[in-house]
């Protein structure tokens, strides 16, 4: 493949890194302005105004308990959406596809779990994100990790696929 296949991916990319820093940039800009009651989003560690769900997180304990979470969460998170929904696009939701028997309650099951994560995934992030401004950069740090590692699970296993294809095939026109 050439560069020119990925060369709308690539400026649609870094169109959205300027994206994020100006607005990034503007955010720090304004929150100086801020007084110390709006500026509470930008603590870091525990303290007594981090309150997630109702639960002040003002030990390190408990600081390190969301963290954690926060890191497993993002693994499920990532699951749901490289495997889970990309698996309900391809195998259920393409009408070009025939579906058989077998994957009509799987599908059923699938679209529960999916759909229930969801809005449990999304209700308990958005209160670690509104929280302070650390719980966003963990939950970025946490995703971008397993989203690399995700990534390089799928380039991988191409290759590897890839490269068991070519020795079959050699074998086979060797023989």
């Amino acid at each position: 493949m050439t560069n020119n296949n990925y060369r709308l991916q690539k400026i649609i990319s870094k169109l959205i890194s300027l994206w994020m820093i100006s607005i990034t940039l503007t955010i720090i800009n304004i929150s100086k302005y801020a007084d110390s009651e709006q500026k509470k989003i930008y603590n870091f560690g525990p303290n007594k105004n981090l309150n997630i769900l109702g639960f002040i997180i003002d030990t390190q304990y408990k600081y390190i308990l969301v963290i954690t979470y926060c890191f497993i969460n993002s693994i499920f998170r990532t699951l749901y959406n490289s495997i889970l929904h990309s698996w309900m696009i391809n195998h259920i939701q393409d009408e070009t596809k025939e579906k058989s028997i077998e994957i009509r309650t799987f599908a059923y099951e699938i679209t529960c779990v999916t759909t229930i994560y969801a809005w449990f995934d999304w209700f308990i992030y958005i209160n670690i994100l509104l929280s302070q401004i650390d719980m966003v950069i963990i939950e970025i740090i946490a995703d971008l990790i397993v989203s690399m590692l995700t990534t390089t699970y799928y380039l991988r296993t191409q290759k590897e696929e890839h490269s068991l294809l070519l020795n079959t095939n050699t074998e086979l026109n060797i023989t």
